[in-house]
């Protein structure tokens, strides 16, 4: 099966169509490929501790989708504390993450 990375860089509070790459995310999980949700730039804000987006990240997290939030990201809006098994990482290791075999980004 393949890798998709999906992207995410909008906040869901101002963009409602975040939803759907979170469908689409648990669906390719249910059809047995690997997903990796990597959020960066406002895309973060679900990351925060106590957001009341934060449920949307559990969902996958049931879905078997692992989820990465950008560090950079995350101290420009001064987020410190993110939700249980949330990944703060860098993006290099999203170029790694793009490099390798079989592997599809979508971007949001």
């Amino acid at each position: 099966m393949g890798h998709y990375i999906i992207i995410e860089t909008r906040d869901p509070s101002e963009s409602q169509d975040t939803q759907s790459m979170v469908e689409t995310a648990k669906g390719l999980s249910a059809h047995g490929h690997r997903v990796t949700m990597f959020l960066i730039q406002n895309g973060v804000m679900p990351a925060r501790r106590g957001s009341t987006f934060q449920h949307g990240l559990t969902t996958l997290q049931h879905a078997n989708v692992k989820i990465l939030a950008d560090r950079h990201s995350l101290q420009e809006r001064a987020i410190t504390e993110v939700g249980d098994d949330i990944e703060r990482t860098d993006m290099d290791h999203l170029v790694n993450l793009l490099m390798e075999p079989h592997t599809k980004a979508f971007w949001h």
